[in-house]
């Protein structure tokens, strides 16, 4: 054989090495084969087939390494990737579950765990969710009870407060007890801050408000007067458990000052009806003695001559008479004890009869200054009623003055046109008698 480039298929200057093989068949040489080629030839060869393995061998490379990253991607890559998602989603709040998977392997029943636990908190967080809005709307119902309590508490005209039962600390107090005592003292204790008193107050409830066993006893009323306030209050005293388990004290007391005034006015007014009772009785029985002897004087008079020595001194009986007469007749006003009768009268006539008596009643300490309008208007009543209500009127401004003070008594005629009873309920028009009495009292 002729010995060619295998690139160009040039002949080749290089000398050709042969080789020779025997080939044999069933141990019988068939022939002799001879294998001739130079170096060069034999490299460009070896390169060719060398390139040739190694792209093959690349290419299994790639395509078992694209196979093992598929089996990778399916089979851990994959479930991986799910179990991180579901991680970051329970991370950040969202409990939606992931797809489980079918797989029997670790990652299959760590995706199926995840899974459920996914599952379960979502019901929990639920569940959780709808507790806490019950509490809310719980809490926004105390809230509002609450609110509602204390706005109760703070509209009563009443001092409420309640106190520890064995430190006598004050553990609430209500807004006008706070205005009473000009702050919040909520934390001092009771006998301090109300009684002035450096150890318990003697007029103290606790031992009244429980029995041997501990339990309350029910209400406790008493009444007393305030050292810091002045004040009078009847106070409503029980033993109630307070919000730690502990028993304290609830006083509600109520201001009765006023109904202290009034009590002690009444029993003066009652004072002044005995009296005037006794007034009316002394002046009933006085007025028949004088009747006896205004009758038996007038009597006399008749049965002697006009110009008889004792017709003056029995004149001065009779007037003397007429004059106690007219006395026991504003006594007897005075207690209520005369009949009304209506006359026509003269109003300033009544009054002037009446100056001593009043005199009398308002004392020596308070001036009585009398104005008399004139020409004054005849009017129809009861003299015993115009009595009576000087009186009273007197009275009331006697005990509005003082000390030293004045009491006016004026008449007047006066006229009420229809503009004036418009503006004036209970006025009607026409012309009237005016009767004022003031004073310089601070006020009836």
């Amino acid at each position: 054989f002729e010995a060619v480039n295998p690139a160009g298929q040039m002949p080749m200057a290089e000398p050709i090495q042969w080789r020779e093989s025997v080939i044999q068949l069933d141990n019988k040489p068939l022939g002799i084969l001879r294998l001739g080629y130079t170096n060069a030839y034999l490299k460009e060869s070896l390169r060719g087939s060398l390139r040739a393995t190694i792209a093959q061998v690349l290419g299994l490379d790639l395509f078992l390494i694209a196979l093992v990253y598929l089996i990778l991607q399916r089979r851990f890559i994959r479930p991986v990737e799910q179990i991180t998602r579901a991680s970051s989603r329970i991370a950040s709040g969202q409990f939606t579950p992931m797809t489980p998977s079918d797989r029997e392997d670790e990652l299959g029943v760590l995706n199926r765990t995840i899974s459920r636990m996914q599952e379960s908190i979502r019901e929990k967080t639920e569940s959780l969710y709808e507790e806490v809005g019950q509490h809310k709307q719980t809490a926004q119902i105390l809230q509002t009870a609450h609110e509602r309590f204390l706005t109760v508490l703070d509209s009563l005209d009443a001092t409420i407060y309640v106190a520890d039962m064995e430190t006598h600390e004050i553990l609430f107090m209500n807004r006008f007890m706070i205005d009473t005592f000009g702050k919040d003292r909520t934390g001092d204790i009771c006998h301090q801050v109300f009684r002035n008193e450096p150890n318990p107050c003697p007029e103290c409830t606790n031992h009244k408000l429980l029995d041997d066993q501990g339990r309350p006893t029910g209400v406790h009323i008493w009444q007393a007067s305030n050292p810091v306030t002045g004040r009078w209050y009847v106070n409503h005293d029980r033993a109630v458990r307070w919000t730690d388990g502990r028993m304290v004290r609830l006083q509600i007391a109520t201001d009765i000052t006023e109904l202290k005034k009034m009590e002690a006015q009444l029993r003066q007014a009652q004072k002044m009806e005995s009296v005037g009772r006794l007034a009316g009785g002394v002046a009933h029985d006085f007025n028949n003695m004088l009747s006896i002897i205004l009758g038996n004087t007038e009597m006399a008079l008749e049965d002697i001559e006009p110009d008889h020595a004792l017709t003056a001194n029995l004149q001065e009986i009779q007037k003397a008479c007429e004059r106690s007469i007219n006395l026991t007749r504003q006594l007897l006003a005075f207690a209520r004890k005369q009949a009304i009768s209506p006359k026509v009268l003269d109003l300033n006539q009544t009054i002037d009869g009446m100056l001593s008596m009043l005199k009398r009643l308002i004392g020596e300490a308070i001036e009585l200054t009398w104005h008399p309008g004139r020409p004054l208007g005849a009017v129809k009543m009861d003299p015993t009623q115009i009595d009576q209500i000087l009186a009273n009127l007197c009275i009331n401004a006697r005990d509005a003055i003082s000390d030293v003070g004045k009491i006016t008594i004026e008449t007047d005629n006066v006229r009420f046109d229809t503009d004036y009873c418009r503006d004036h309920e209970g006025f009607r028009p026409g012309r009237f008698v005016m009767l004022a009495v003031g004073d310089t009292g601070r006020g009836v």
